[in-house]
């Protein structure tokens, strides 16, 4: 069964007066087929002069293999460039797809994560104190929290090891069994 949201798009001038044009479409939850996603860059190809393609995968994969890297390489060979969103598969190195040498790959950030939010830092009373932040379903945390509450330092559970992380605070990155660890031992001593 073919994915047809995968071949509805849309297009509009980006100015009333514009030759210029764009085309939006959408990917199913369940995923769009090749010749869907090559359809796209060939109905697209015909008047356009960027594709923007955020369809990625977790991984690279060979270009033969690829719609969006084969629909990006005949958009080239007609002049069209193909921004390719370069993946967002978390901290672990190596994830990058959409890396052919004739896509323009773009990366961007955007972390699901949960942190030590000030409000639920109990309105102040964390001046000048380190504060524990636990790690919610492998999220990071980048010290903003503890930060505004006007916490001293924080202690956060660091997933990746060799990541260098850029907190906002004087931070200890501790594995999730230290900072176990650390909780256990100042529940007992208090």
């Amino acid at each position: 069964m073919t994915a047809p949201a995968c071949r509805r798009w849309t297009r509009w001038p980006q100015q009333p007066h514009s030759i210029d044009r764009a085309r939006q479409g959408g990917v199913p939850p369940r995923g769009c087929h090749d010749a869907d996603i090559l359809a796209a860059f060939d109905d697209a190809i015909a008047d356009v002069d960027v594709i923007s393609y955020s369809i990625g995968d977790v991984v690279p994969s060979q270009y033969f293999m690829d719609a969006g890297a084969m629909g990006s390489f005949h958009a080239k060979r007609r002049g069209v460039l193909t921004s390719a969103a370069a993946g967002n598969s978390g901290f672990d190195g190596g994830h990058v797809s959409d890396v052919a040498p004739w896509m323009l790959s773009v990366g961007a950030s955007s972390i699901d994560r949960s942190s030590c939010e000030p409000q639920g830092l109990g309105g102040g009373s964390y001046k000048g104190k380190i504060v524990l932040c636990p790690a919610d379903n492998g999220s990071l945390n980048d010290g903003t929290g503890p930060l505004m509450a006007g916490a001293a330092g924080a202690v956060i559970v660091g997933y990746y090891p060799n990541l260098a992380l850029n907190v906002i605070l004087p931070a200890l990155m501790v594995t999730q069994d230290q900072f176990d660890e650390i909780l256990a031992y100042m529940k007992s001593s208090s």
